[in-house]
C-alpha cells in the first residue's frame, strides 16, 4: 500500500505531462471526427489549433463539478480523508486532534460543515435560477 501511495505522484504528473503535450500538439486533431488538414500549411493554422485545444480544455476543467461522480467525490472526501488520517496517524491521535479543533471553534454544539459553490449554467433554469431539481447544490 505504501509503495503505492508514494508511486502516485510521479503517475500522475506523468498523466499531467501527456495532457499538455497532447493539447500543444497542433499535429492531432481535437476531435476525431472533424477533419482537419494534412499539414499546417500556415504558422497562424498551428497557433491557433493551440489556442483552441487550450481554451477547450480550460472550459472542461472550469466545468469540473458538473462532471459525473463529482457529487459522490464532494461528500465522501472528508469520511474517507478521516480514515485515512486514523490509518496514518493512529486512531488516539487522532481523536485528541479532532477534539482540539472542535473546542477551538467553540465545542460540538457549533460544529458545522460549510461548502461554496457556484451555480453553473448547468444547475440552473432557462431564468438563470437554481433549479429546484438540482439538489446535490444544497
Amino acid at each position: 500500500m505504501s509503495e503505492f501511495i508514494q508511486q502516485l505522484p510521479t503517475a500522475i504528473s506523468a498523466i499531467g505531462r501527456n495532457i499538455i503535450k497532447s493539447l500543444t500538439d497542433s499535429s492531432t486533431p481535437l476531435l476525431a471526427f472533424i477533419p482537419k488538414p494534412s499539414m499546417c500549411s500556415q504558422h497562424f493554422q498551428c497557433i491557433t489549433d493551440v489556442i483552441v485545444k487550450i481554451i477547450l480544455f480550460l472550459l472542461f476543467l472550469i466545468n469540473s463539478s458538473s462532471w459525473p461522480f463529482m457529487w459522490h467525490i464532494r461528500v465522501w472526501y472528508y469520511p474517507l480523508k478521516a480514515y485515512y488520517d486514523v490509518y496514518t496517524k493512529g486512531q488516539k491521535k487522532y481523536l485528541l486532534d479532532w477534539k482540539k479543533k472542535v473546542d477551538v471553534a467553540g465545542g460540538i454544539r457549533h460544529l458545522t460543515v460549510k461548502t461554496k459553490r457556484i451555480a453553473s449554467v448547468d444547475d440552473c433554469d432557462y431564468n438563470m435560477h437554481l433549479s429546484n431539481s438540482y439538489v446535490p447544490l444544497s
